[in-house]
């Protein structure tokens, strides 16, 4: 809650993009910034107090497939953990649909398996990532899902070998 007793909001307006339109992502240094700093307010949120319609747009805007498949890898671990804060301040519902969490598991998979790079300077993120699905027991959103069975073999093959 706020210092008033209100819910808690996204403040914090990120600009992914240069074109919103064609989602076209803004120059890495600053994307990195945005990222960062959306990263940072969203950790700090509290799912029991959060206003999920503040969340709203950049649920929709981290979906791009300009920030979820980026030739920089640490784009995507930072797009990631914003998703899996984005899931824990939804819970128990997601906001997103069945194929945007099957595509969003692909990623979290991907940012998993980088987990044996203990020197990336992405493995905190990763290793929050981690954490992160562990503690909210996100993975059990894509076992509800149809045909879920390659996700979920494909997330164990990554946890197990890490």
């Amino acid at each position: 809650m706020t210092e008033d007793g209100g819910p808690q909001r996204l403040s914090f307006e990120p600009k992914l993009f240069a074109n919103v339109a064609q989602k076209k992502a803004i120059p890495i240094a600053e994307l990195y910034k945005q990222l960062k700093k959306l990263s940072k307010e969203l950790n700090g949120l509290e799912q029991e107090t959060v206003d999920t319609q503040s969340l709203d747009s950049v649920t929709r805007q981290l979906l791009a497939p300009s920030l979820l498949r980026h030739k920089e890898s640490g784009v995507v671990a930072y797009v990631s953990c914003c998703i899996a804060d984005i899931l824990r301040l939804y819970a128990p519902e997601a906001p997103y649909s069945d194929d945007e969490i099957k595509a969003v598991f692909n990623v979290f998979i991907d940012q998993l398996q980088m987990l044996n790079d203990s020197n990336s300077q992405f493995f905190p993120l990763r290793e929050y990532l981690l954490t992160s699905l562990a503690t909210v027991r996100t993975p059990a959103l894509v076992a509800m899902l149809p045909e879920s069975e390659e996700i979920i073999s494909r997330f164990f093959t990554a946890l197990f070998g890490v």
